[in-house]
């Protein structure tokens, strides 16, 4: 069984070589999941449609106002709240700056949206938030997501954090409890993508009368029951929480207050939850890597039927290649080297335009044999055929004597350096595509065998 880190070193070198889209929604997930992964701490996120008192609820849980409340959409990125021995807040911009400073004034300032829904600053990548407070220092990690009815662009940076999550928290409002956007939100960004670990928090809860309380609650325990058994045992998935009467107890000490609220009981399951450890999300992480590997067997098949063409080309090539290097050898011949070009070389000699004659003769034949030889292999070998002038001997004044001498050494010379060319353009190389194909294929394989491990 490899670690977590392999896996998300194995997953990351998938996506490397399907080269899908930064936009592409497995991309997206597939990263969500990586950062799952190699996550120590316990993460619970947060989230809701604009308006439900998400804010007030962890404002609640910590005992104090931390994150803004206003009426208007006010959470404009992830904002993470962890444990420090001092109260600061640090911000990331997506060109790498960060800054920081004691208290969280930083969040007032660039994790708001304006009136018109416009950030601050657009390039925040994120807002970490660092508390003194006795529940994060059991190592857990709060999220704040975006609110689910504002913008696309918000929604999707919601569902990549879901995944990310050991616990997912969705406060619903009791006065119009499950929308049809709540509905979907359970099947596709939850149920449907594996995410499972999940707490319904009802808030709004004490502005029906007793009755339709009841109705509520009853109406919310139908949709609750598919993640009833993704919990520890005894612990609830479900909890009436009216979130400003919570805050309002908590800030003024009212423990009575807080209990009757339904904040304490909602407390109480929180720690049970994070006391059983940082859990295996095995289904959200087997769901995204199989959709990879569904993609990746896809890709292989692409890189398969690529190798194949350029397996069939390169033996083109080398049968091409093959009849060029024979007919050059022919033509090297030493009876048709004679016979075509020895008369005109003793002329030449005769007349001492030797050169003149190579360049209009020899040399323009044996430049066409080269070129033809180099444009088989060109695309597959970078090498050159090396097919030299050779210097006279001019040894005594029989001038048929020194062309055959020189048309002998020609041939000898020329022979032995297309033979050697040849040997090497042939050599055996796997086309471009065989060294992704198999590398991607042992990467597949490798997460096919952590999965049979789990």
């Amino acid at each position: 069984m490899i670690s977590n880190q392999q896996l998300i070193t194995t997953l990351q070198s998938i996506l490397g070589m399907l080269e899908l889209d930064s936009e592409d929604s497995l991309k997206q997930n597939t990263l969500s999941v990586c950062d799952y992964l190699g996550s120590p701490q316990f993460s619970i996120a947060v989230f809701a449609p604009f308006n439900h008192g998400k804010s007030t609820l962890l404002n609640a849980v910590l005992g104090e106002n931390i994150l803004p409340m206003d009426l208007i959409p006010t959470t404009s990125t992830v904002v993470s709240i962890n444990y420090s021995a001092t109260v600061k807040t640090v911000v990331t911009f997506t060109d790498g700056r960060i800054i920081q400073e004691e208290g969280t004034g930083l969040l007032q300032s660039y994790g708001k949206l304006d009136e018109i829904g416009h950030i601050k600053e657009e390039s925040v990548a994120t807002i970490k938030i660092y508390l003194p407070h006795p529940f994060l220092k059991t190592g857990v990690e709060l999220l704040d997501l975006p609110g689910t009815n504002d913008q696309q662009i918000r929604d999707n940076l919601v569902i990549q954090q879901l995944l990310t999550a050991d616990l997912v928290i969705q406060v619903l409002d009791a006065r119009k409890l499950m929308t049809l956007e709540e509905k979907n939100h359970l099947q596709d960004w939850l149920w449907g993508r594996g995410v499972k670990t999940v707490v319904f928090v009802l808030n709004f809860l004490n502005f029906l009368e007793e009755e339709e309380q009841e109705e509520v609650q009853e109406r919310l325990a139908i949709f609750a029951s598919l993640f009833r058994g993704y919990l520890p045992p005894g612990v609830s998935n479900v909890y009436p929480v009216n979130a400003l009467p919570a805050l309002r107890g908590q800030l003024k000490g009212d423990s009575s207050r807080v209990e009757s609220s339904g904040l304490t009981a909602f407390l109480e399951a929180l720690t049970t939850i994070v006391s059983q450890g940082k859990g295996k999300q095995e289904e959200r992480v087997t769901k995204i890597i199989s959709r990879l590997q569904e993609v990746g067997f896809r890709k292989v098949r692409e890189l398969e039927v690529l190798r194949d063409k350029e397996l069939e080309l390169k033996q083109l090539l080398k049968r091409g290649f093959r009849q060029s290097v024979a007919n050059f050898r022919n033509w090297l011949s030493l009876p048709h080297l004679f016979c075509n070009y020895g008369e005109g070389l003793t002329l030449a000699l005769q007349q001492n335009k030797f050169q003149e004659w190579y360049q209009e003769e020899l040399g323009r034949e044996v430049l066409k044999y080269k070129q033809e030889c180099e444009e088989w292999v060109g695309k597959s070998y970078s090498g050159e055929l090396g097919v030299e002038n050779l210097g006279l001997k001019m040894q005594g004044s029989n001038y048929r004597d020194i062309a055959t001498e020189y048309l002998t050494r020609f041939h000898t010379t020329t022979l032995s350096a297309l033979s050697e060319y040849e040997v090497t353009a042939l050599s055996d190389s796997e086309p471009d595509s065989t060294y992704q194909l198999q590398l991607l294929k042992g990467l597949l394989e490798k997460v096919l065998l952590q999965g049979a491990s789990n």
